[in-house]
């Protein structure tokens, strides 16, 4: 290890071989050692005369140099400021002898977000430390969903070079599985003693082999250069400006993004509440794992309303939309089981300081997971028949909005739609929409009015084909909202809402942008919902369920969305069905009068 000449002769050999004459003048002013690093190495804060704080990584060359490729391939905005000073760049090797002989060590830098000064060290620190900060309400809300959005950005911040969309690969192709040869059976067999009766801990390397390979296609294929270990240790904040840093890429790979998301959250479970002692935060800790494991989303109502993994899962569903198509939840699933498997391990090898909780927390979380990946769920079904078909259809996605997801499904699918129709705004291209109401696209307080609005002052275009309220359609929607077997002789007050609010939003349209806004009715039965947009096509039939009946069901409804982005046989099929009602249908006066 370097002694405080050795660092500060290989803190001269960098800066000596800076480009910035001001940074080769400068001299040091304080140096910080801080935590971080693999093993061996060593990590410190450096201010030198007048330039600002930096980051300094030294170790073995090897390594160093390997740390250093993949972070040149990483760089974020914030590493400008290293090339203006002259410090972009990986030092030559520095020689030095210690107890166990010489040593060749280089050094790189990363930004540091912390205070320009070392007396303002408290501007700064890690992400555990900024959540504690938040748990002991020092943080707001506010500033927590934005670091947790910096965070799910930086992590994604390279798109993905996956070219499996239309034939997924099996989950094997994708998940970075446990070596149990390495001495992973062994300490399953040693601590699984901790948990007699937990039968879920059995025969856990046959199970899981089992299961992987059974998976020939997965819901969300991905493939993209990941960070590797984004552990909070990490992930350094500075709490003045609200901003988050990445460092330390000496793992980084390629992979599934569901690898780095599991390695941070995990880190959520176990590290969110450090401040308290051992039993309150094991408990704690388990809690917050059941919670993750059992659902997407939680609830205001739900008693982790408030915790960070209400905030991370929001901030997942916001920033990296695929988190919330079906199946994703279960995928999910199968990265934390591994990611904990590498903790038990790093226990046997190191000490609870690395895996963040000790092994009795991560055997309980483990058999968890197994008996709910083990447990049923329709979702994912749902998602692998749209991976099957989706070669001849090029499905991209199956909403399924079963009475425990709705919300988050729903959310989901809105996402998508806004994407589609700002998509078309961009190009000044045409929606075509076929809807019963239209009301949440037309109505001036609709789900996608600003959407639309923003399309048509754009350039583009609008052409929307509603049910006609005088047709037999009209009635077996009616049909569908009464009670009981009687049948009145106009719609339900509800559905005349919805079209009249409808009405009023398109007039607004006509007024300002004339027959850039077109919408005509419907003669014939339009039997679903259908969207139109650049590069993506929405589809939903019409399931005609007695809506008194919707809280029993699991789901009443489900909505396809396919890949118009190339000419497919699905696209081909649904502008022809909308051409054909177009020709058909009245014009819009009677609509608009």
């Amino acid at each position: 290890m370097l002694n405080k000449v050795n660092r500060e002769q290989l803190i001269y050999s960098l800066i000596s071989t800076s480009t910035n004459p001001n940074t080769r003048r400068s001299r040091i002013e304080h140096i910080r050692p801080i935590s971080g690093g693999f093993t061996g190495a060593q990590v410190f804060l450096l201010w030198l005369s007048e330039l600002p704080a930096i980051i300094v990584k030294a170790g073995p060359a090897s390594e160093i140099a390997q740390e250093f490729s993949a972070r040149r391939d990483s760089m974020t905005p914030s590493d400008i400021e290293l090339g203006n000073i002259g410090l972009a760049h990986l030092s030559d090797t520095f020689a030095f002898q210690d107890s166990t002989g010489t040593q060749e060590w280089k050094a790189m830098v990363y930004p540091y977000v912390g205070g320009r000064d070392y007396r303002h060290l408290s501007h700064f620190t890690d992400f555990e430390g900024f959540v504690n900060r938040f748990q002991a309400g020092e943080v707001t809300v506010d500033t927590l969903e934005e670091c947790l959005r910096q965070v799910i950005q930086a992590l994604t911040i390279h798109p993905t070079t996956n070219h499996d969309a239309e034939n997924p690969l099996p989950l094997s192709q994708y998940l970075p599985m446990p070596i149990w040869s390495n001495g992973l059976s062994n300490i399953l067999a040693i601590t699984s003693t901790l948990l007699p009766n937990e039968k879920n801990l059995g025969d856990l390397q046959e199970w899981t082999e089992s299961q992987v390979n059974s998976m020939l296609a997965i819901p969300i294929p991905d493939r993209r250069r990941l960070h590797g270990d984004a552990r909070f240790a990490n992930i350094l904040v500075d709490n003045v400006h609200s901003s988050i840093e990445l460092i330390d890429y000496g793992n980084a790979q390629i992979g599934h993004v569901f690898q780095d998301f599991a390695r941070f959250e995990v880190d959520l479970w176990f590290r969110s509440s450090s401040n308290l002692n051992h039993d309150k935060q094991s408990s704690n800790s388990l809690a917050i794992a059941e919670t993750a494991l059992r659902r997407l989303t939680i609830d205001d109502d739900h008693p982790l309303s408030s915790s960070p993994l209400r905030y991370w899962r929001d901030a997942l569903l916001d920033t990296f939309p695929g988190f919330g198509a079906p199946g994703a939840l279960q995928l999910y699933r199968w990265f934390l089981f591994v990611e904990l498997l590498k903790r038990l391990k790093w226990i046997r090898e190191n000490s609870t300081s690395e895996s963040g909780t000790d092994a009795l927390t991560l055997l309980q979380c483990i058999a968890w997971i197994r008996s709910s990946i083990q447990s049923s769920d329709p979702l994912l079904a749902s998602a692998l028949v749209g991976n099957a078909i989706s070669s001849l259809l090029h499905c991209r996605a199956v909403y399924v909005p079963t009475t425990d997801r709705e919300r988050e499904v729903n959310r989901t699918r809105n996402e998508a739609k806004k994407s589609a129709i700002r998509k078309t705004a961009q190009v000044k291209g045409m929606m075509r929409l076929i809807a019963e109401t239209g009301n949440a696209y037309f109505d001036t307080r609709g789900v996608f009015y600003d959407e639309i609005e923003s399309l048509l002052r754009k350039g583009g275009e609008v052409r929307a084909i509603l049910c006609d309220p005088q047709s037999t359609q009209a009635d077996e929607i009616q049909m569908s909202y009464e009670t009981s077997a009687s049948r009145s002789s106009s719609l339900l007050q509800d559905f005349l809402r919805k079209y009249q609010e409808s009405l009023v939003g398109i007039g607004h349209l006509k007024r300002r942008y004339g027959d850039k806004m077109m919408v005509r009715e419907a003669r014939n039965t339009i039997g679903a919902t259908i969207l139109l947009a650049e590069g993506s096509t929405f589809f939903e039939p019409y399931l005609r369920v007695n809506r008194s009946l919707r809280e029993h069901l699991l789901f009443d409804t489900f909505e396809l969305e396919f890949d118009s982005s190339q000419v497919s046989r699905s696209e081909q099929i649904f502008s022809a069905h909308f051409d054909f009602l177009w020709r058909a249908g009245s014009h819009n006066v009677s609509l608009l009068s």
